[in-house]
């Protein structure tokens, strides 16, 4: 399940949950430093709106999604290139039960978590992640 924030999203599913904050100069976009404190903060935020309302949820992780280059001294949140993104999110074991899940969505339905809104918004047809960057394959 995904919910949004502003340009954050919060993604929960089997394999864990995750608060996800766009990095890049682009259109006003947060530099990574400046994103990873944002998604660790509204991590912190919805971990706790979660525990708050039944659900066991000290399984969010911070991500910030970079335009790939090589990101060091960045310790709010794990930085994820935008090429890797997708198999952060669903690869690896379960580690998150049905009835968890269906409480997160019940919580994320009632408006119970800390201004997280079921969907990915109206700008969902352009989400812009990243800074465009040059191919490194000619």
């Amino acid at each position: 399940m995904v919910a949004s924030r502003g340009a954050a999203r919060l993604v929960v599913g089997p394999n864990g949950g995750f608060v996800v904050v766009p990095s890049g100069s682009r259109d006003g976009g947060l530099d990574v430093t400046r994103a990873a404190r944002l998604a660790s903060s509204l991590a912190e935020e919805a971990r706790a709106a979660l525990v708050d309302g039944g659900a066991f949820a000290p399984f969010l992780d911070a991500i910030v999604v970079s335009s790939g280059r090589r990101r060091s001294g960045v310790e709010a949140a794990c930085v994820v290139p935008l090429d890797l993104l997708a198999q952060v999110l669903v690869e690896g074991p379960p580690v998150v039960g049905r009835g968890v899940l269906d409480r997160v969505s019940e919580l994320l339905g009632a408006g119970e978590v800390a201004g997280w809104v079921p969907g990915v918004g109206a700008e969902a047809a352009m989400i812009d992640l990243c800074e465009e960057t040059e191919s490194t394959t000619s």
